[in-house]
């Protein structure tokens, strides 16, 4: 009788954390031919928690745009997915390429995150009222003064300097933008060459001065 115990205990054991693996795993292959004793799952012993960090849901651009003094002439460059490419590229001798890239992913990633929930932070913090202006000048101001603003403005600099624009000729101003990545069911747009990803805009500094 003990052992019949010991036998079932240790196979209930198991099914349960097998189903917990499959409930808190990101949708892949594996997942969706248990999508039926997922949903069963989900009803009875619903979890709150995951196993796994989040799939990422979009991808981030960052744009430098520079404009000739005295000119209308522009020069518009993307940086995250050029120096993507040449991490690749590089490696496994990328150290400099992987630096700079997570540098710049990160605060590009704050400058975003801040854009999007800083009156919703600034509400839970205070009960304070401002008009609309006074709001934007508010998160503007915060943002600007930020380390990841500052990065990101300073790195102005080195992108002209590869493209050859001259520091005296040029201001220059840095957008943030971001592309939905479709969900694992809809994973085939991936592929579609005609399938058009949406670009969303979320930030833009003002312009600034190439001088030092």
């Amino acid at each position: 009788m003990r052992r019949f115990f010991i036998c079932a205990s240790l196979c209930l054991f198991f099914l349960y954390w097998g189903t917990t693996f499959l409930y808190v795993a990101p949708k892949n292959s594996v997942f969706t031919p248990f999508f039926e004793e997922n949903s069963a799952f989900r009803y009875f012993i619903g979890q709150n928690w995951s196993l796994f960090a989040p799939p990422p849901k979009d991808n981030k651009k960052l744009y430098y745009t520079f404009y000739r003094k005295n000119s209308t002439e522009t020069r518009t460059f993307e940086v995250l997915e050029s120096l993507l490419k040449l991490k690749i590229s590089n490696a496994p001798f990328n150290s400099s390429e992987s630096v700079r890239d997570f540098i710049l992913s990160n605060s590009a990633s704050n400058v975003i995150w801040w854009s999007e929930n800083y009156f919703k932070v600034e509400h839970e913090k205070s009960d304070e009222h401002f008009s609309e202006e006074e709001a934007l000048t508010q998160k503007t101001e915060f943002i600007e003064s930020a380390y990841h603003f500052q990065m990101l403005k300073s790195y102005a600099v080195l992108v002209a300097k590869e493209h050859n624009i001259s520091l005296d000729d040029y201001d220059f101003s840095f957008r943030l933008a971001k592309i939905d990545i479709p969900d694992y069911e809809d994973r085939k747009k991936l592929m579609d060459e005609e399938y058009v990803f949406e670009e969303h805009p979320v930030f833009e500094s003002e312009k600034f001065s190439l001088e030092p």
